[in-house]
């Protein structure tokens, strides 16, 4: 009889002593969630100060630097003379163009454009070109995406297949200019590299064993071109 009355008590020891241990664990957890609730408040109402709010870099090459460069050298980074740079800068200038805001004065269309250009003609990093023009590294690809889609819009405007009579006059410059009878475009075309999809590995590795897209482009006799594809994998 005292073996099971011992017995009954240690049990119901247990299961108090669980609970109240269950109960502590329960406190703490709510008071540490009272803190954390307190210390959230607190950052909002009382944020930290910011030291900075854009960390400062260099200007010297876009503001002091490029207006001083000689016309071949301005055409050796941007593959373009300053006349044919402004007129470009004219056509993209709506897409390029964003207002100031009270936190930040908005990056001109021009140094957009010189950075689109600049990525697109010398292949380099974006790092490097960041580092170049002072800006971080991701607005130099959102720069470069602002221009591509900014011509896209453009190419109806400059870019068509010519009719049949254009044709026609094609093929006779080709034989005035080049003395290349019934020509009516010289056609070429490069790999493009680039970081193939995961899923499609085999389908962009090309014959130079890289993987690769491909552009396919057509001039007349002027060097003007009437066609261009790319976007097919390398493989093909």
């Amino acid at each position: 009889m005292f073996f099971d009355s011992f017995h009954s008590f240690f049990l119901l020891f247990r299961v108090y002593r669980a609970s109240g241990i269950m109960n502590l664990q329960y406190y703490r957890q709510k008071r540490r969630n009272r803190q954390n609730i307190l210390q959230i408040l607190s950052t909002i109402v009382h944020p930290p100060a910011r030291s900075i709010w854009v960390k400062p870099s260099s200007q010297t090459f876009w503001e002091e630097v490029v207006p001083q460069l000689s016309d071949t050298e301005f055409k050796n980074i941007y593959r373009m003379n300053r006349s044919v740079f402004m007129k470009l800068l004219e056509e993209v200038r709506p897409d390029l163009t964003h207002k100031d805001t009270s936190f930040r004065k908005a990056i001109p269309a021009a140094k957009k454009l010189a950075v689109a250009l600049n990525v697109l003609a010398s292949c380099g990093e974006y790092r490097e070109i960041a580092s170049k023009y002072g800006i971080g590294r991701s607005t130099v690809g959102y720069c470069l995406k602002l221009f591509i889609d900014s011509c896209y819009k453009l190419l109806d405007k400059y870019l068509h297949f010519p009719t049949k009579e254009q044709f026609n006059k094609i093929a006779e410059e080709f034989e005035v200019f080049w003395s290349y009878p019934e020509a009516i475009g010289a056609i070429d075309g490069c790999h493009i590299n680039i970081k193939a999809p995961v899923d499609q590995q085999t389908a962009y590795f090309n014959y130079k064993s890289r993987h690769s897209m491909i552009l396919l482009a057509i001039c007349d006799a002027n060097s003007v071109f009437y066609y261009i594809n790319v976007g097919r994998p390398g493989r093909c």
